[in-house]
C-alpha cells in the first residue's frame, strides 16, 4: 500500500474519531482538499498525532496548507477550517492559529467571516477563546461575538418573539383585559 494513502487512510480515522459532539457537517469538497493536502505535503508521525497538546504532524505546515486553499474555496472556508481543527483539535493553540490563518486568508472585511467563526465554535473551540482570536486579528468585535454566542443559529438572536410582542387587540395601553386574543 502506498504510504501516502495509507497516511491518508490512518489520518481520517483519527480526524473521525476526535470530532466533537456537535460538530458541523463538513463539505466532502473541503474534507477531500484537507486530507490530499496533508497526504502530499506532510510526513506523519503516527504516535504524534495521539497527544493533542502538540500539532497532529511533525513536519507539515497545516497553516500554508488551509490558507493556500481558503484562497483558492473561499466559498469552503468554513468547512475548510472545519477540517484542519478536526487535524490538531478545538481547544489547542494550534486550532486558535488555524483560526488566526482563516481570518487572514478570507480578509477581516469578508462577509464570510460570521461563517468562519460560527463554524469554528461547532468545532468545539471555545466560544470566549475565539472571539478574542477574531478580535486580536481584526474582527470586528460585534461580529466575533454574535457569531460565537452559545446556541447560535444563524440569524436567531433568541429573543425575537419577545421583543417583536406588542399589544395586540383591544386590551389596552396596560395589557390588561383577558390576555392574548385568539386572532393572532
Amino acid at each position: 500500500m502506498n504510504k501516502n494513502i495509507l497516511a491518508a487512510v490512518i489520518f481520517a480515522s483519527l480526524s473521525a474519531i476526535t470530532l466533537p459532539a456537535q460538530a458541523m457537517d463538513i463539505d466532502p469538497a473541503a474534507q477531500l482538499i484537507i486530507d490530499n493536502a496533508l497526504a502530499n505535503d506532510c510526513n506523519f508521525d503516527i504516535e504524534a498525532t495521539k497527544n493533542p497538546d502538540i500539532e497532529a504532524t511533525e513536519s507539515c505546515e497545516l497553516n500554508a496548507i488551509l490558507i493556500a486553499a481558503i484562497i483558492e474555496n473561499p466559498a469552503l472556508a468554513d468547512s475548510l477550517l472545519a477540517a484542519a481543527i478536526a487535524v490538531v483539535g478545538a481547544n489547542t493553540e494550534a486550532a486558535e492559529t488555524l483560526v488566526a490563518s482563516a481570518i487572514f486568508a478570507l480578509g477581516v472585511d469578508s462577509p464570510l467571516i460570521a461563517n468562519l467563526l460560527k463554524a469554528a465554535t461547532e468545532s468545539g473551540v471555545d466560544a470566549d477563546t475565539l472571539t478574542a482570536v477574531a478580535i486580536a486579528n481584526g474582527v470586528d468585535a460585534t461580529i466575533a461575538s454574535e457569531a460565537t454566542a452559545a446556541g447560535n443559529t444563524g440569524n436567531n438572536n433568541g429573543n425575537t418573539t419577545t421583543t417583536t410582542t406588542t399589544n395586540r387587540g383591544n386590551a389596552g395601553g396596560g395589557g390588561g383585559g383577558e390576555g392574548i386574543s385568539g386572532n393572532q
